[in-house]
């Protein structure tokens, strides 16, 4: 149902909570399905609600992606949204408290949130101890939104650069593609150093299903490109670009 409009995806949302319902404690709506908490409101009945979004629907539609003027009514829609489900929820989590505040601004109530730390699953995030030999590498993987703050990791690595000879070998390796990936490439090509791309590396979690299916085969027979250049590949939709530097 990726991509339906919510209430194109509710009846089979609701075929499936009925095989459940009597299973279940609590009913969580997880994140960007702002949409589904009308649904969610239809058939908790007096279970608990939990409605964990991530993001506010108008900060990143208006505010970050700057899809949608201020003033518009898609502005408004959005931000209305985020007050109606904010408020409908039992519980509403956030990443950080001060996302928290944010829905705060947008209506949710304060004594409502709880805060769940990004990455609370340790199992996803152990990282095994560096190699002897070779260079540290720092790595990027993302969808290249302006709220990943790329400029400013690209500030820095210019900062290390300015100290390499003080520092152990390094390498930077951006992963993804997004609103901000040609802002990236611009900026490093205006600091005059090299850049290059290619079909490997780790897929952005938007390609993730379809890249990993075919990164091997792809990456041994790929054809030589000139530093800088592109590399996407068409598979249902287009393959992560990679830039390294």
């Amino acid at each position: 149902m990726r991509g339906a409009r919510a209430w194109r995806r509710w009846p089979a949302l609701a075929a499936a909570w009925s095989r459940v319902a009597r299973l279940t404690d609590l009913v969580l709506v997880p994140e960007f399905r702002h949409k589904d908490m009308p649904l969610a409101v239809l058939l908790k009945a007096r279970r608990p609600l939990v409605f964990d979004p991530l993001v506010s629907r108008w900060d990143t539609l208006v505010e970050d992606w700057r899809l949608h003027a201020p003033g518009s009514g898609q502005a408004h829609w959005n931000r209305s949204l985020d007050r109606w489900t904010f408020r409908a929820a039992d519980v509403l989590l956030c990443d950080t408290w001060a996302h928290g505040e944010l829905f705060v601004e947008l209506g949710a109530e304060r004594s409502r949130l709880r805060r769940v730390l990004v990455g609370a699953e340790p199992e996803f995030f152990a990282v095994p101890p560096p190699p002897a030999e070779g260079p540290v590498r720092v790595s990027y993987i993302g969808g290249f939104l302006p709220l990943h703050g790329v400029p400013s990791l690209l500030e820095a690595v210019a900062m290390l650069e300015a100290r390499a000879a003080t520092l152990p070998a390094f390498v930077v390796q951006l992963v993804g593609d997004g609103i901000e990936y040609e802002r990236a490439r611009e900026s490093r090509r205006g600091r005059d150093s090299s850049a290059s791309s290619s079909p490997g590396g780790w897929p952005t979690p938007m390609h993730r299903a379809c890249s990993r299916r075919r990164t091997s085969r792809s990456a041994r027979s790929a054809p030589a490109r000139r530093p800088g250049a592109s590399s996407r590949t068409s598979c249902g939709r287009d393959w992560p670009r990679v830039a390294r530097w």
